[in-house]
C-alpha cells in the first residue's frame, strides 16, 4: 500500500508541474491532499470525516481506521514518533533523515 500511495503522490506531483493549482486552507491542503491519495489507494481505509478539516486530529483518525501501522495507543504513538527534539539535535548531520529515526541506539538503518 505504501508504494501505491507514493506512486499516486508522484503522479499528482507531475500533474501539478504541468498545471499548478492554488493551496486552499479548507479544500486543498496537506491533510486533504493526503486523504485523497489514501482514498484512491484504499477507499475503505480513508472514509471522509470532519477531522480532515482539523489536521491535529488526523493521526487519531488514521490510527482508528488502521492506516497507521502501530499497536501503540495514540498518546504513546505521538510521543514515539515526535521528531522535533531529534531534528534539533541532528539538523547539521549529513544523514539527517536516518539520524532522527533511531537516536537512542545510533543506528543508521531504516
Amino acid at each position: 500500500m505504501i508504494r501505491e500511495l507514493f506512486v499516486d503522490m508522484l503522479g499528482r506531483a507531475n500533474r501539478l508541474r504541468a498545471k499548478p493549482e492554488f493551496y486552499n486552507t479548507i479544500t486543498s491542503n496537506c491533510t486533504t491532499n493526503l486523504y485523497e491519495h489514501a482514498e484512491h489507494v484504499n477507499p475503505e481505509a480513508a472514509a471522509a470525516s470532519w477531522q480532515l478539516l482539523l489536521p491535529g486530529y488526523m493521526d487519531e483518525r488514521l490510527l482508528s481506521r488502521g492506516v497507521l501501522n502501530t499497536d501503540l495507543p495514540i498518546e504513546d504513538a505521538r510521543a514515539k514518533f515526535q521528531v522535533n527534539e531529534r531534528a534539533k539535535q541532528h539538523i547539521d548531520q549529513q544523514h539527517f533523515s536516518l539520524a532522527i529515526r533511531d537516536v537512542e541506539e545510533g543506528k543508521k538503518g531504516l
